[in-house]
């Protein structure tokens, strides 16, 4: 068998899958004490990497926005048997679907003890869900009424749990909360009162 090229190398790398190249990464963590070290460095380096607030905001409000009326009447008109959900109730089924991967982030900052990158992400969540909540161009915004404030209220309430003791990261949430999220000043209130 003849030996590839550095060509042929890195375009093999190419058309491995993600899963794939997950496994592969995996093994060779697994076979090699110095490949695990860099390899777990890297990790620590991407997640320490913050985000800033206004791109969280931008991505979210983004994904807010491709949701579409025509999708969740579609998903309404297509339920058979069972249980029946309203629109309102598609819509925030359609809701935390797109907001699925902001959230798995979120837990993987909180899993590895990144608390400013957590909070950081977070405040970009809420913002972008306060935009959402407050831009009447958004297709479902009707629909969704009070849904971005009770997807938000959820977050919080779940991050609070975790960090029930006030301390800086509570503050500076809170304090976010009230400048950039004025008419969710109540979530401002509830964020103390959970930690007492």
């Amino acid at each position: 068998m003849s030996r590839m090229s550095d060509k042929e190398d890195k375009d093999l790398l190419r058309i491995v899958s993600g899963d794939e190249a997950l496994r592969v990464l995996i093994s060779l963590v697994q076979r090699d004490p110095v490949i695990a070290a860099v390899v777990l460095q890297e990790v620590k380096d991407l997640l320490a990497k913050s985000h800033s607030v206004e791109e969280v905001s931008d991505d979210v409000y983004g994904a807010i926005g491709s949701l579409e009326i025509d999708e969740c009447y579609a998903r309404v008109r297509s339920q058979r048997g069972g249980s029946y959900l309203y629109p309102a109730e598609i819509a925030y089924e359609m809701l935390e679907e797109v907001m699925d991967n902001f959230a798995t982030k979120l837990h993987s900052y909180r899993e590895s003890s990144f608390h400013s990158s957590e909070v950081e992400y977070l405040k970009g969540i809420l913002l972008g869900l306060y935009r959402g909540e407050n831009d009447s161009l958004i297709e479902l915004s009707e629909l969704l009424d009070d849904s971005f404030s009770i997807y938000a209220n959820n977050l919080i309430y779940a991050w609070k749990k975790l960090h029930p003791h006030g301390d800086e990261y509570t503050t500076n949430l809170g304090n976010f909360i009230k400048e950039s999220c004025p008419l969710w000043d109540s979530f401002y209130e509830e964020l103390y009162w959970l930690g007492k």
